[in-house]
């Protein structure tokens, strides 16, 4: 989970004075650290579930996991971010769930994944972020899991076999490999227009990352 920057008790019109100094500074840092592999711009989001832009200035592809709860701050932050630049911003979601961690990070991720093969992804991901507490203290999330997807109209045992499914486990190890081969600790984390960026950020930063991005490819 690791936080991208810490906050700032010096404000100007309602925003951390000394935020954006950060801000730049993370941006300009992460540019140029070629110790970690990027992830080349456009490279692998097309296969997996995405959302905005058909033809994107921007490409973001976070590497996330349903029960991190750094993730879940971050979900509405993207949502904003489509709904501003619907035309030019893209998200793709990859599993890299924290097993260590999160008990029951691996069999959400299962789950998100068969959503995905019945056209219903982006939904059930909501409904995982929005009940995120309460299937994390289950005994059993697996029910919780097969509720919800019972609830968005998907069939129950079908749902069951998915999740239980050798080509379904291998679709969210390829996520984890590709997470491992780019060196990934902690989530979420980013990579806009291949740029890794690591954590939690303030709607305002995040959309200042983007609007660089926009700049650089001519809007």
């Amino acid at each position: 989970m690791n936080p991208g920057k810490e906050g700032s008790k010096s404000t100007r019109k309602g925003r951390p004075k000394t935020d954006l100094g950060k801000v730049i500074a993370l941006v300009t840092t992460l540019s140029v650290f070629t110790a970690l592999p990027t992830l080349g711009y456009g490279e692998s989001p097309y296969k997996d579930p995405v959302k905005g832009a058909s033809d994107p200035r921007v490409v973001i592809v976070e590497f996330s996991d349903f029960q991190c709860p750094a993730c879940r701050a971050m979900w509405p932050v993207l949502e904003a971010m489509v709904k501003k630049y619907p035309d030019k911003v893209m998200v793709a979601y990859k599993n890299y769930p924290l097993t260590r961690v999160h008990r029951w990070a691996y069999t959400a991720a299962l789950a998100g994944e068969c959503a995905y093969k019945k056209g219903k992804f982006w939904k059930y991901h909501d409904l995982l972020f929005e009940r995120q507490k309460t299937w994390s203290r289950s005994k059993d999330a697996r029910v919780d899991f097969l509720d919800m997807a019972e609830e968005l109209g998907m069939e129950r045992l079908d749902f069951l076999r998915c999740m239980e499914s050798e080509d379904t486990k291998r679709a969210v190890d390829e996520d984890i490999g590709e997470g491992k081969r780019l060196r990934i600790h902690s989530t979420p984390t980013f990579f806009i227009n291949g740029k890794r960026y690591v954590g939690v950020f303030k709607p305002w930063e995040f959309e200042y990352i983007i609007r660089q991005e926009l700049e650089r490819a001519g809007r």
